[in-house]
């Protein structure tokens, strides 16, 4: 197995190439860093996974004083849906389905919405996004804020309601866009979530000039903070009622749950009789911290007579951004809420699973805060509970800032209508003696969101575990090895990540980082990591009810060039067969070690050989010639047949990589010399007794008694016959003698060359000499086959313990 065939196994190119031994890294592979999410590991949009909006359909069995309030009207109620996102087989579609089979019950409630979604649709994502960027150079100015797109195409649900483009028909082509953004600061954190940062309170509108009629429709997606301040009344499926101030902070509380870990848009509808001039059409508004909330009217002009055509509503041109917000961004009414979850992929999931059943660790690198991180992850099936993820944020100083953002925001802020000059604002010399941190901590919404937090957001980590990438090296170093077993990083910027792979790799790890191959900051964390694969996106479909065109050869030649910092590009799809090249690479590396073991000890054996005949003051057991065949040629082939064994595991144990180090453990070095020792020494010992047995019983012996001199020779059949004629009293120990020469080429038992070089094969097959050979054949494979059963329950149960300290969850202590 080598580079050659890995590519042929992920269908490459064959004019692929690669400077890395790619099956040696692949079979040390520790663990797998998943960088990117969108496209890779979830869809590249979220899927919508509540809907809600405002009913009187409640349970008959109900008792009446819950359903009417203090003025004895039949109160309204929000009523959750759920939708399920599902693969379609085949194609790039997800699928969005009512979990509730009765949900057309519903139909007159989620009809305005729909059409809601329709006016606002992703048609105007790139207006948006520009809306997104100057939220974001905003955020950066507020504390605990963040620019969120939580604004996504959200088309399918108008789809499932029957809607179409042609629905869109009666309105002009032109389309008036404004946005409207709240420099509010983000909420204190809960305990245990410091790096929690709020969305910005944002709203984007469309404006659609009606065709058959005179007015306009404002169609505004938006945080509910904002957008339920701005609306005055509710749809209930059946009319458009006051909206209460208990249904207010019903909508609100539902929507600081939500938005703590996924997406959660209010949706908003007015009718607009003036019109919007040309120089703020596309502006962005701030709305003023001091804003008055508009008042709730208790009824709604149910129609217009002739003479209110000549009001100045209808002519009146709307030119300055207090006007846009008194005339627009007031008096809306709520059609409900919607909230989206990112969906993990099975692909996804299936890959993490056989990376954790191969003992390669997934981590996941996630640049959300940790309550959408963890729901994420929990989806990925990776361990995201209590002591099992590390944030990468730094900690904020814990000296108090004198509060500079708010002295702008209140005191330099000027009021947007001629009423707020009645508002009392605070006084300089007030702000200057208060901080963000006091002005936060008192609000009623943080006291709201600890009491609900626990029973539905998740559990604060408030684990013992580092924050910050530059707490773990002292951590490892310190306390324990915990931040190398966790699976999840939030909050994880790229030079964060960076570092993060470098603690890894500097503690025995062999990272393989997976990412996007549309990201560019991915490339520096490519080039850091032992070896690094980027993923072609998953490509969904277009939105279900208008057509993007999107230019296909741009985003080919970002990827390829992005590719550049990798080792290879995979399609998606290709990415499940990373599991089994590495369980291949595993087995390959493991057979090349072995033989090279084998090569080593049979060398040692050799050379152990003659020099125990050298010591024992004995001829040399082979002679030059042998010795160069057998390294050359013999020990090589036997190299060569223990390479090339067969991958066919008979069993559930797997090869678990072990971590990567300089020096060789102690265990290792004992068992390779025990190994040496028991199986291969004493072999070399007895064919050395064999030899000097077979010269004593192959040598004559002839004495004379007049000055008690021997002579042995053991230089063949010559020896039979006395040398000297004065010996006359020789006795012949053996009637065929075997020279050394002979002697040697028996021990050895090369047949091909000792019959080459002219040896009798009667001799080279004496009955005697095979005897002894073959006796400790069968006595030396009896030993090594004792040794070897006794090494593979030793090798099954290191994997076993390996495997089990793996699998142990590191929650599994947790004070809960």
């Amino acid at each position: 197995m080598n580079n050659r065939q890995v590519a042929q196994f992920l269908e490459f190119p064959k004019d692929f190439e690669s400077c890395k031994d790619l099956v040696s890294i692949l079979s040390s592979v520790t663990g797998t860093s998943f960088i990117d999410k969108k496209g890779i590991l979830s869809c590249i949009h979220p899927s919508i996974e509540k809907v809600v909006f405002a009913t009187n359909q409640t349970d008959p069995k109900a008792n009446m004083k819950n359903l009417t309030d203090e003025s004895g009207v039949v109160a309204t109620q929000l009523e959750v849906m759920n939708l399920s996102s599902d693969p379609e087989t085949g194609t790039n579609h997800w699928n969005l389905s009512m979990d509730d089979p009765n949900w057309q019950r519903f139909l007159p409630n989620l009809l305005p919405l729909s059409y809601n979604l329709l006016l606002n649709s992703c048609q105007q994502s790139e207006h948006f996004h520009r809306f997104l960027d100057h939220l974001a150079v905003v955020s950066s100015k507020v504390p605990r804020t963040i620019a969120t797109a939580n604004r996504r195409c959200m088309c399918q649900l108008p789809h499932i309601m029957g809607f179409t483009e042609k629905s869109l028909e009666n309105f002009q082509a032109e389309i008036k866009l404004l946005g409207f953004y709240k420099k509010q600061p983000g909420e204190a954190p809960l305990p245990g979530l410091t790096k929690h940062r709020t969305p910005i309170e944002m709203a984007f509108c469309t404006i659609r000039e009606d065709a058959k009629s005179l007015h306009s429709h404002l169609a505004c997606q938006g945080t509910a903070n904002l957008v339920v301040d701005a609306c005055t009344h509710i749809w209930n499926g059946i009319e458009v009622i006051p909206m209460s101030k208990r249904l207010k902070i019903s909508v609100k509380d539902f929507y600081q749950r939500h938005s703590m870990t996924g997406h959660c848009l209010a949706v908003s509808y007015r009718p607009i009789f003036s019109k919007l001039a040309g120089s703020l059409n596309g502006k962005f508004i701030e709305i003023p911290l001091n804003h008055e909330h508009s008042k709730i009217e208790n009824s709604l002009p149910r129609s217009h007579s002739n003479e209110s055509l000549s009001d100045a509503a209808f002519t009146q041109t709307v030119r300055s951004a207090e006007e846009v917000i008194d005339q627009y961004f007031t008096g809306q009414i709520l059609c409900g809420l919607v909230v989206m979850h990112y969906e993990a992929l099975p692909e996804s999931v299936t890959i993490i699973e056989q990376l954790d059943q191969i003992c390669v660790r997934p981590v996941y690198f996630s640049k959300e805060n940790e309550l959408r991180s963890r729901v994420f992850a929990e989806k990925l099936g990776i361990e995201a509970g209590w002591n099992c993820h590390i944030s990468l944020a730094e900690e904020e100083p814990t000296t108090s800032k004198k509060i500079e953002v708010a002295h702008e925001q209140f005191v330099k802020q000027k009021p947007s209508a001629p009423k707020f000059r009645r508002r009392i604002a605070l006084s300089e010399s007030n702000l200057e003696s208060l901080d963000c941190q006091s002005l936060i901590r008192g609000s009623p919404s943080l006291r709201k969101m600890s009491m609900i937090s626990a029973k539905v957001g998740p559990i604060p980590n408030i684990a013992r575990l580092p924050t910050g990438v530059r707490n773990v090296r002292p951590h490892l170093e310190d306390v324990d090895n915990v931040p190398l077993l966790v699976g999840l990083f939030t909050d994880s910027t790229t030079a964060a990540v960076e570092e993060m792979v470098e603690i890894m790799q500097e503690n025995g790890e062999v990272v393989m980082v997976i990412g996007s191959s549309r990201n560019p900051s991915n490339s520096t964390l490519f080039s850091k990591a032992n070896i690094s694969i980027c993923v072609d996106d998953v490509e969904e479909s277009a939105c279900r009810l208008t057509d993007h065109i999107s230019d296909i050869n741009i985003n080919e030649m970002s990827s390829k060039l992005i590719a550049l910092a990798t080792d290879f590009r995979l399609d998606h799809f290709k990415v499940q067969k990373l599991s089994t090249l590495i369980v291949c690479a595993r087995h390959r590396m493991s057979s090349f070690r072995h033989s090279l073991l084998f090569l080593l000890y049979s060398s040692l054996m050799f050379s152990v050989t003659i020099l125990l005949s050298t010591f024992f003051f004995l001829p040399i057991v082979f002679t030059h010639s042998q010795t160069i065949l057998s390294s050359f040629v013999h020990l090589p082939l036997l190299f060569l047949g223990t390479l090339f064994t067969s991958f066919e595991p008979k069993s559930n144990i797997i090869r678990i990589a072990p971590k990567n180090s300089d020096e060789i453990p102690k265990v290792e070095k004992l068992k390779t010399v025990s190994t040496f020792i028991l199986q291969f020494v004493p072999s070399a010992f007895y064919i050395n007794v064999v030899f000097l047995f077979m010269l004593m019983s192959n040598s004559n012996m002839m004495c004379s008694f007049s000055d008690i001199s021997c002579i042995f020779n053991t230089d063949g059949s010559a020896g039979s016959q006395p040398l000297l004629g004065e010996f006359n009293e020789t006795r012949t120990i053996g009637n065929v003698s075997l020279s050394t020469e002979t002697i040697r080429h028996i021990m050895g038992l090369q047949i091909i060359y000792s019959y080459l070089r002219g040896v009798q094969l009667a001799d080279l097959f004496s009955l005697l000499p095979l005897i002894l050979l073959l006796s400790w054949l069968v006595v030396i494979v009896i030993v090594n086959e004792l040794i070897k059963l006794r090494r593979i329950r030793q090798f099954t149960r290191e994997q076993r313990r390996t495997k089990f300290e793996f699998d142990t969850k590191l929650g599994m202590n947790s004070p809960y």
